[in-house]
């Protein structure tokens, strides 16, 4: 059994590849051919000139004060808050991306530890959601290790991956792969979560990183809407989850079925916030945004028709009182509905121009 286990795995992958989780990979200092059929020694100053270029890009975008590859200390392993450095200003000043600059500098316990002109980079990154953290411990000045790197990278582009039990990169791993951005990378996949990851590989990464984006507009633009399609939906299938009860149910049911609307739709407008903007074009975030605030807008006032819903006969106080908010209501769902016709228009306008398309 051995023996046939032992030969199916090289037949299947080839002597310079390892097995995972039944796909193969090219081992460290490897590289798929053209024809990704057997896996190739790295020619090293292929991989050098890679470098040298992507230094000059992180020189160029301010993610380094160094533009050679001698004063970059290249051969370093990389702390987790000068990683943070790295990846919340290729973040903001290559991907264009937004973030809220509202810093709770309180956020993490260990930050006596940190650096600090690094601190601000710390918690930027914690703004974006980029990286992860244990018991409200940033860790700042622990190697960051080459599975954490890619996992960010990777965060960069909208994906926050399924994270699988004893080998929970792999998901990363393999859209890295699929990215291209561990082309002229140093790794071992089976010591992945283990090995730090030195500052020569940090830059190839973001080099590849920057191409991968540059090249494919259009697919990141497309992830983009449908990131965005997915956060909103948070918001309007909650209202049509609830509805029914805010118009028929008890008081106390209609008090629920709003909270339960308003609770996602906040989550909606937070992970929209977060999402970042292609080429600084703000204008499907802008126009999810304001769908959801006229939602967020009605609910809050329907609160206020709840007390008279339930009365059989009204006042004549109370009947006036109840017909000022239902005019405000009615007044609220035509602005939401205008917000929506608009946000349609404005996300087959984005497909077009992207060349992608909506359904």
């Amino acid at each position: 059994m051995l023996f046939i286990g032992s030969f199916a795995y090289w037949a299947s992958c080839g002597e310079n590849a390892i097995e995972v989780w039944n796909e193969c990979y090219c081992k460290e200092w490897f590289t798929w051919n053209t024809t990704k059929t057997e896996c190739v020694a790295i020619d090293t100053s292929l991989r050098d000139a890679e470098l040298k270029k992507a230094i000059e890009r992180m020189y160029d975008n301010w993610l380094t004060q160094y533009n050679t590859l001698e004063n970059f200390w290249s051969e370093k392993y990389l702390t987790r808050e000068q990683a943070a450095k790295f990846f919340a200003t290729f973040y903001s000043k290559v991907l264009n991306k937004k973030f809220n600059e509202n810093i709770n500098s309180k956020i993490f316990s260990d930050m006596d530890k940190a650096n600090p002109d690094l601190k601000y980079y710390v918690f930027r990154a914690y703004n974006m959601w980029l990286f992860k953290w244990f018991k409200w411990r940033f860790m700042p000045t622990d190697k960051l290790t080459q599975a954490q790197a890619i996992s960010v990278a990777i965060r960069m582009l909208n994906w926050d991956l399924e994270e699988v039990k004893n080998a929970w990169y792999i998901n990363y791993y393999t859209k890295a792969r699929r990215y291209g951005l561990l082309k002229y990378w140093d790794f071992d996949i089976i010591d992945w979560n283990k090995t730090n990851i030195t500052r020569w590989d940090m830059a190839l990464i973001l080099y590849a990183l920057y191409k991968h984006v540059m090249n494919n507009k259009d697919d990141v633009a497309a992830n983009y809407n449908y990131d965005l399609t997915k956060s909103i939906n948070k918001c309007l299938v909650a209202e049509e989850d609830n509805i029914a009860a805010f118009e028929s149910g008890t008081e106390e049911d209609m008090y629920n079925s709003i909270n339960k609307i308003l609770d996602a739709c906040k989550e909606s407008a937070e992970e929209i916030h977060k999402i970042w903007i292609i080429e600084e074009n703000d204008s499907l975030q802008n126009a999810m945004l304001n769908v959801v605030y006229y939602n967020v807008l009605f609910f809050n006032k329907a609160k206020e028709i709840v007390p008279y819903k339930r009365i059989e006969n009204l006042t004549e106080t109370q009947e006036i009182e109840s017909n000022k908010i239902s005019e405000v209501l009615e007044d609220l769902i035509i602005k939401f509905d205008a917000s929506f016709e608009n946000l349609k228009a404005v996300q087959k306008e984005f497909a077009k121009d992207y060349g992608f398309s909506i359904e």
